[in-house]
């Protein structure tokens, strides 16, 4: 985070402070570290764009291009994000003109040399936004923040994931699909969505990353510059991305149940009471 630096669409580190516990005492171990990070309280990317309504292209690329000038700046100082994902996009405010801020550099990693690549622990981050190379546990670099910006693209312009259309397949389905890159372009919801637009989901949905679009290149790209982008309201996508948003929370929901029933059975094992019971 100190690496980075200060940027206007990105989380900034404010300070590290060492803390004692209280009642710690002074020799009875190490301190601990207080993070104090910048404050975005105006909520999650696709909550926030739910909520207020109908959106448009135009406002999709205003997004879009402070999330690419994001990437840029990471990159330019060596910093792979690897999980860029709608969760770790946020609003800085309440206001509706509110920038964005990105999030979450707890997977990230640096990459000081010209070509360098990452050359283990492929699968960090989010499976559903991971590229072709991660899948296939190949090395790689900058252009899987590339890949995983084209997945986020897709499901704003039309409301779905571009590897699970019906929105009904598993988590074995879509990694198959992946892998095989089925990708959905010629759905009918497509047919709303501007040429420009969907020809940089292609670019950004490039499975060989050698011929992937850079950051350098997506930063000016004339639909990322507002160049001739359509002003129109989509209701219909914005109520696809409703659903997609409340499927998604639905998921982690139970995840997280699933997480804290282990979690409570394992204490319970641990402390002698193995036929308790939990309740979900």
């Amino acid at each position: 985070m100190r690496r980075c630096g200060s940027h206007p669409y990105i989380i900034e580190l404010l300070g590290v402070y060492w803390v004692r516990p209280e009642g710690r005492a002074a020799d009875s171990g190490p301190v601990e570290a207080a993070i104090v990070m910048e404050l975005a309280g105006g909520g999650g990317l696709f909550e926030r764009l739910v909520a207020e309504g109908a959106y448009t292209e135009q406002i999709a690329s205003k997004i879009i291009k402070q999330v690419a000038l994001s990437i840029y700046h990471l990159h330019s100082r060596g910093i792979l994000h690897r999980d860029l994902k709608p969760e770790n996009v946020v609003f800085e405010c309440e206001e509706r003109d509110s920038a964005i801020k990105l999030i979450d550099f707890g997977t990230a990693v640096t990459l000081d040399e010209a070509g360098e690549k990452v050359q283990g622990g492929g699968r960090i981050g989010t499976w559903s936004y991971w590229a072709p190379e991660q899948l296939a546990q190949q090395p790689y670099g900058f252009e899987v923040d590339l890949w995983s910006l084209g997945v986020l693209l897709y499901i704003l312009l039309v409301g779905f994931h571009p590897f699970d259309p019906e929105g009904e397949a598993n988590e074995q389905q879509i990694l198959a699909n992946m892998k095989a890159h089925r990708l959905c372009l010629d759905a009918p919801e497509w047919g709303t969505v501007s040429g420009q637009a969907k020809g940089l989901v292609v670019s950004l949905l490039e499975p060989d990353p050698e011929q992937r679009l850079t950051a350098a290149q997506l930063i000016s790209h004339p639909w990322v510059l507002g160049q001739d982008v359509p002003g129109r309201p989509m209701p219909a996508t914005q109520e696809r991305l409703r659903h997609f948003t409340q499927a998604r929370n639905a998921f982690y929901g139970s995840l997280l149940m699933g997480l804290l029933v282990h979690q409570l059975s394992t204490s319970a094992d641990a402390e002698g009471l193995g036929g308790l019971q939990v309740d979900v």
